[in-house]
């Protein structure tokens, strides 16, 4: 007798996943036979907007918005998505966070579940497939869908979504052309972004080269940047200089992020650290390739720290004299407005910058070339500011007053948006 094809998904989520995600599988088919009879059926995602229609009808949320997003819920993860659906829910809507899936049956922890207060994580497909069901918060007036990802898969639905009296809004997070160009976003299709910017109601950006990049066709699109979560980075570094160093002693420096040799100058870092052995460079993050990983170990002056909790990074960065962002020099890399520049600022972390032009009218940040000596150079020299005491904090403090993400997403969601945009 074959093996059925539950029994298969079962089998495929222990072997891909482990037990922990077969187990939590098995309970959810188990709820989901259960409430079989109920009156949304056989269907997790009914009975989660079932629940709020119900808060929104007892006055629990006041409206409801629809994120799709790249990455499945963690509320550790500062993620410009994630942050959105924790403003929203604090503002008071219901939300519905669609976690993507790359194939139908990639199992997700966390779905059909409230993942934060008000917000459930729906998966990708049976979203899409059930999209029908949206249809309950008809009567609703406040409603939003906003596109952050523009896969063909969320756009396809901005009619359905605009028949059904939801407000459209596209935030352009990235140059998701040039990420496809780097065979990073296999699902990007130009026609189908520049569909979803005719259509919206609203449009932000996070940096002036991608408003510039789509102003041929809306010349309203709002520049709104990153910003900064601080409870999840904790107290900020005591700002205080580095004691007791001379330049010719050990000079710490540290990066948190993204990896990859598409966009990362790890050339130019073995370059500087092979000539000036009194650098040091601790490394967190992941995405770093195989050839790169055996490089690093040719060298004493590099630490390769691998995934770090969110929560902690405070603790490595608080024995770093400057923080990086080393950059290539490209298009993808002039759209980037990284979300590290604010962390790194909060930390108190002067910060040396290749390939981001415009951070260079932040405060205390170098930008340079992608060379060995200007780099160091730059990095020198913003280690010096801090050895004799000369950075002022204050001056940090007065500009990231304004870069939080609740005030970014206020700035996103203003009422009187059209009208600031025209007089």
């Amino acid at each position: 007798m074959g093996i059925s094809y539950h029994t298969n998904r079962l089998l495929r989520a222990w072997k891909q996943y482990g037990l922990i995600a077969m187990l939590r599988m098995v309970r959810h088919r188990m709820k989901t036979r259960m409430v079989g009879h109920s009156k949304s059926g056989d269907c997790p995602i009914a009975e989660l907007y079932d629940d709020l229609l119900r808060k929104y009808n007892s006055a629990e949320i006041k409206g409801i918005a629809i994120i799709p997003s790249a990455f499945e819920f963690d509320d550790l993860y500062n993620q410009r998505t994630i942050n959105l659906a924790k403003h929203l829910s604090d503002d008071g809507y219901g939300v519905i966070y669609v976690a993507w899936q790359w194939h139908k049956g990639e199992i997700l922890e966390r779905n059909y579940q409230y993942v934060f207060k008000n917000v459930i994580q729906v998966p990708l497909y049976e979203f899409i497939e059930t999209h029908h069901k949206l249809k309950i918060f008809l009567p609703l007036p406040d409603k939003k869908y906003i596109i952050m990802l523009p896969a063909k898969i969320f756009c396809d639905l901005v009619f359905f979504m605009k028949e059904n009296f939801f407000h459209i809004y596209y935030d352009i997070m990235d140059d998701w052309e040039q990420f496809h160009a780097e065979g990073q976003a296999p699902w990007y299709i130009r026609s189908v972004e520049e569909a979803a910017l005719l259509n919206a109601d609203r449009i932000t950006a996070v940096s002036m080269p991608l408003v510039q990049k789509f102003a041929f066709l809306r010349a309203d699109i709002t520049l709104v940047g990153n910003g900064l979560y601080p409870k999840l980075l904790g107290e900020p570094i005591a700002h205080k200089k580095a004691e007791n160093k001379k330049p010719n002693n050990k000079i710490t420096i540290g990066y948190f992020g993204h990896l990859t040799d598409s966009w990362f100058d790890w050339d130019m870092l073995f370059q500087m650290l092979k000539k000036h052995e009194e650098i040091h460079l601790e490394v967190i993050g992941y995405g770093a390739s195989e050839a790169t990983r055996s490089t690093a170990q040719k060298y004493a002056n590099i630490e390769l720290l691998g995934k770090i909790n969110p929560r902690d990074l405070h603790k490595y960065a608080a024995g770093w004299d400057v923080a990086i962002i080393p950059f290539k020099k490209s298009t993808l890399s002039e759209a980037v407005d990284p979300i590290k520049i604010y962390e790194y600022l909060y930390l108190g972390l002067p910060t040396v910058v290749t390939g981001i032009p415009h951070l260079k009218d932040y405060p205390y940040v170098e930008v340079t070339e992608n060379d060995p000596e200007s780099f160091y150079q730059a990095t020198m020299k913003l280690y010096e500011k801090r050895l004799c005491g000369a950075v002022d904090y204050s001056v940090i403090s007065d500009f990231l007053s304004d870069k939080t993400w609740n005030k970014r997403f206020e700035q996103m969601f203003e009422k009187n948006f059209l009208t600031k945009l025209y007089w």
